[in-house]
């Protein structure tokens, strides 16, 4: 049987469960449009934004991804992470999307380096960049966690022409996901 990997908390205030311990609040001002992720190493959802569903459509302006790559062997456990394996990951995950995006015509423009951060005391790792998609420049900001003793990536991205529309609200929502279930 199919486990599903998001289920409806509260539709008014566009709160999910995700993989049914994680948290999310996607709330915007957006028709959002939601798709569930099943690959063999990342299972989560993608939640995409629209500001119009007639001009939108043809190209998605925001999606905001979060999915566990536990059972990626490249993923790191970023709790048990020294600043060498940082800078180590940041080249091995630059050269990796760098080849899998070329391989749908994307070219990174621009990179960010991975840092480190502390957030009340949780670690995250975060990566910033901007590709070239179909012409346009897209930005990519994801977050790594470890979330419920999982590898959590969270992972906003906008077209940087609709910087002014997106970027806030996508930012918010990387930290507004949570490792607990709802209760009402």
């Amino acid at each position: 049987m199919h486990e599903r990997n998001l289920e409806t908390i509260d539709l008014s205030k566009c709160l999910f469960q995700v993989l049914g311990f994680l948290t999310v609040d996607v709330s915007s001002p957006f028709v959002t449009l939601v798709e569930e992720v099943d690959d063999p190493t990342a299972r989560g959802v993608t939640f995409s934004f629209m500001s119009d569903m007639n001009s939108d459509s043809v190209r998605i302006p925001a999606d905001f991804t979060v999915i566990d790559v536990s059972r990626d062997a490249d993923e790191p456990d970023i709790s048990k992470m020294t600043k060498d394996e940082i800078s180590e990951f940041d080249v091995c995950l630059y050269e990796a999307l760098e080849h899998e995006l070329s391989q749908s015509d994307i070219k990174i423009r621009e990179w960010i380096e991975t840092e480190l951060h502390v957030v009340a005391g949780e670690t995250v790792l975060m990566t910033g960049y901007v590709a070239t998609v179909a012409g346009c420049d897209r930005q990519y900001v994801s977050v790594r966690r470890r979330m419920a003793g999982r590898n959590i990536c969270i992972i906003g991205t906008f077209d940087v022409q609709r910087t002014d529309d997106f970027m806030h609200p996508i930012m918010e929502m990387l930290g507004r996901v949570r490792a607990m279930t709802y209760h009402s």
